[in-house]
């Protein structure tokens, strides 16, 4: 909906990591000068958006992650309708290259507001399947297979298929219409040129 931002900190919490997500909200009008002035300006129906939102930022506590030190979660972050176009509910996806014994996780997860905190609650998790492959370096979050949902790309650039170069891999969780119910495929690049390592990026 344009309404929000949300982005990695992967440093926060001795390096276990969280994200930022700013969230658009109405700004009050306190009038005065600078809003007579804006009656006359040029583009003052582009200005007047503008200035009708504030942004306020929420960071999830990391004290309840169940993630370690060094995890790096936020390293890469996207967000889907993983119940189709026509359901409101949004998710977020964050990779955390470092975790797992350094074997790489994603989630897909949703923020909740409590009392003092904000915590994140975890709707589903995919692991790399090899050390150090840096899986989750990158993700996108796109309909691959024209059904309606959204899938998850996974970037790991490190993987080796011969333990000899890196030639990296990109792991693709095919969404079933069920956030917590995906099935995995992955492709592994033949020669040694650290696959996945570029940006994923929507061609739509």
């Amino acid at each position: 909906d344009n309404e929000e931002i949300v982005i990695g900190a992967v440093g926060i919490l001795n390096w276990k990591g969280s994200i930022i997500r700013y969230r658009g909200g109405k700004r009050p009008d306190l009038g005065g000068l600078s809003r007579r002035d804006l009656e006359t300006h040029p583009y003052r129906h582009i200005l007047r958006r503008r200035q009708a939102l504030e942004y306020r930022s929420e960071i999830p506590s990391p004290f309840y992650s169940p993630l370690s030190d060094d995890s790096y979660f936020g390293y890469a972050v996207s967000t889907a309708k993983f119940l189709g176009p026509e359901s409101e509910a949004l998710f977020y996806v964050a990779s955390a290259p470092q975790s797992n014994h350094q074997s790489g996780e994603i989630f897909v997860f949703d923020i909740e507001d409590y009392r003092f905190d904000k915590k994140i609650k975890i709707f589903n998790k995919f692991s790399g399947d090899q050390f150090g492959e840096y899986f989750g370096y990158t993700l996108l979050c796109e309909d691959f297979n024209g059904d309606g949902f959204p899938d998850i790309a996974v970037a790991a650039p490190l993987h080796s298929k011969n333990s000899l170069y890196e030639n990296g891999a990109v792991y693709i969780f095919i969404n079933r219409g069920n956030v917590s119910n995906q099935k995995q495929q992955k492709i592994i690049n033949e020669v040694n040129n650290f696959f996945g390592s570029l940006r994923l990026i929507n061609s739509l």
